[in-house]
C-alpha cells in the first residue's frame, strides 16, 4: 500500500482494537461521542462497521492509504476514470 499524500488523509488506514482483542482495519467514516463508524477493508467485500467507543481499547494510525500503490497497473484506464468520478461525487 502506498503512503498517503498527507499524514492527516481522511483515507488513512486505522486499526481499531476492541477490549475483547478484535481488530478492525479500515478507514474512519464517522465518529461521535459514543461510537465510531469504520469502513472495514479487511472484509471482502468491504463493509461498514460501527463500534461503541466504550468497547475500544486502542486506535492506531498506520500511516498508509487504503488505496493500493499499484492501482494504476491493476485498473484499466476506464476504471481509473470511473474511480476518479466516484471520488469527486463523494465529497
Amino acid at each position: 500500500l502506498a503512503p498517503p499524500s498527507k499524514s492527516d488523509s481522511p483515507y488513512q488506514l486505522i486499526i481499531v482494537t476492541t477490549k475483547n482483542n478484535r481488530t478492525i482495519t479500515g478507514v474512519r467514516r464517522r465518529e461521535d461521542k459514543e461510537s465510531m463508524q469504520i469502513f472495514d477493508v479487511s472484509a471482502l467485500p468491504p463493509i461498514s462497521r460501527t463500534v461503541e467507543k466504550g468497547d475500544v481499547s486502542g486506535v492506531d494510525q498506520t500511516g498508509r492509504s487504503a488505496m493500493p500503490g499499484d492501482f494504476g497497473k491493476r485498473l484499466t484506464p476506464q476504471q481509473v476514470a470511473d474511480l476518479i468520478a466516484f471520488l469527486k461525487q463523494s465529497k
